[in-house]
């Protein structure tokens, strides 16, 4: 529990110290963007998790509204399910996702990273 509780802060402190704008060499580049030039459904989503640190929402939705919407919340509800059966809090929810929710969570990722790079960009706040 320490140590997982102790690699978050540490990574959300570098996050929210650091832009990775301004120093892209600490962060990770998009491999998919590099061979493509196409935005995949994560593109944007370190720039966005940084402009969320800083309570900058509405930013960090037009960098990457799917991290901010759908993979930020279970995030933090999978850390707190774990963190409150580790400490023996509470039983805690389980984050047990059904294969339904699993399909419809992939498919929704899918077609972000196909909204994102329409041409005529009918919803221009998904392109990072």
């Amino acid at each position: 529990m320490f140590l997982v509780s102790a690699a978050l802060l540490v990574v959300g402190f570098v996050f929210f110290a650091v832009d990775p704008v301004a120093a892209p060499r600490l962060f990770w580049g998009c491999p998919f963007h590099k061979l493509t030039g196409l935005y995949c459904p994560g593109c944007g989503g370190q720039r966005a998790l940084h402009a969320l640190l800083h309570g900058r929402v509405l930013e960090a939705l037009s960098l990457n509204a799917f991290a901010v919407l759908v993979v930020a919340p279970l995030g933090a509800y999978a850390y707190a399910a774990y963190a409150l059966r580790a400490m023996s809090i509470a039983p805690g929810p389980r984050l047990d996702l059904g294969a339904r929710w699993l399909t419809l969570l992939a498919v929704l990722m899918i077609l972000f990273g196909i909204l994102r790079n329409l041409p005529f960009g009918p919803l221009p706040w998904l392109a990072p």
